[in-house]
């Protein structure tokens, strides 16, 4: 790092580190042993990159006070607080509330109070795979978490992974999050219609039975025409899936196989909708 090769007054100027820290929070371990031991100085480079608050000075990294002050401004700073200090609620709570993945961090006790990692999950869905187990089976926590990020739903209990309600608000946040939903929703027809009314990409996780069901594949690309390629060919072919997909986005006609029959009106008509494109669809326009 170029601080590191920087002559001894440049170490010693607050401006020069904090750009340097900016950076890469490695860069204040290059910096004077005055300004890591400086309590403005190294709140303001915690402010501008967590990670520099593994370079403070060891007085700096005891202080209580001093450790609340810097997680408040970056909460993933907590990485590099002593594990007593990762003991305290008000500290935790503070990181957590600026930076939900904090609660990795976090004593065990802590990453088993409700309070806490609710504050985090509703930060940071992913952070509830820093809970406790316990937790992971709460419907509230569960709710919070996945609405924020549907691929938590990876990590709540297997019974709430067969919640229709809990599946169905990861799915619309996240199509990936259909594939960590239980056998049983997955095997519901009406699930799955539901599932895909709110978030069509959600049919690429589905078995080919299901992408070859016409009724299923017409739900999932009238919500999301872009879903059509996720279809089987034999839908791909079909000329009344085809014009859905491609009135919900005209783009949807670049997964549309030839056979489909759409003709050249249908596809500028397409176009027209779909104002962002440079070009005009390529194929099934005949």
């Amino acid at each position: 790092m170029a601080l590191h090769y920087a002559a001894s007054e440049l170490q010693e100027d607050p401006e020069v580190v904090l750009a340097a820290v900016a950076r890469n929070g490695s860069a204040l371990q290059c910096a004077s042993t005055r300004l890591r031991s400086d309590r403005e100085f190294m709140l303001s480079a915690v402010a501008k990159n967590g990670d520099a608050l593994e370079f403070a000075s060891p007085w700096l990294q005891s202080d209580r006070d001093f450790i609340l002050a810097a997680v408040s401004r970056k909460g993933s700073a907590l990485r590099f607080a002593p594990a007593d200090i990762c003991k305290d609620r008000e500290v935790v709570m503070t990181a957590v509330k600026t930076h939900g993945a904090a609660l990795k961090y976090a004593s065990e006790a802590l990453a088993a109070d409700r309070e806490v990692v609710l504050a985090a999950v509703a930060q940071a869905g992913s952070a509830l795979e820093f809970a406790s187990p316990e937790l992971c089976e709460d419907r509230k926590v569960a709710l919070t978490s996945v609405t924020k990020a549907g691929g938590a739903l990876a990590h709540v209990s297997e019974k709430l992974k067969s919640d229709p309600e809990v599946v169905l608000a990861a799915v619309e946040q996240d199509h990936m999050a259909l594939q960590y939903a239980g056998i049983d929703l997955l095997s519901d027809r009406d699930f799955i219609l539901a599932a895909l009314s709110r978030n069509g990409f959600a049919l690429q996780h589905l078995v080919p039975d299901l992408k070859d069901d016409r009724d299923i594949v017409l739900t999932a690309v009238t919500e999301n025409g872009r879903a059509l390629e996720f279809a089987s060919q034999r839908l791909r072919r079909d000329r009344e899936v085809v014009l859905a997909a491609a009135a919900s986005n005209g783009l949807a006609l670049e997964a549309a196989l030839p056979a489909a029959d759409v003709g050249k009106r249908d596809c500028w008509t397409a176009w027209e909708k779909t104002i962002q494109w440079a070009k005009p669809p390529r194929r099934a326009c005949w």
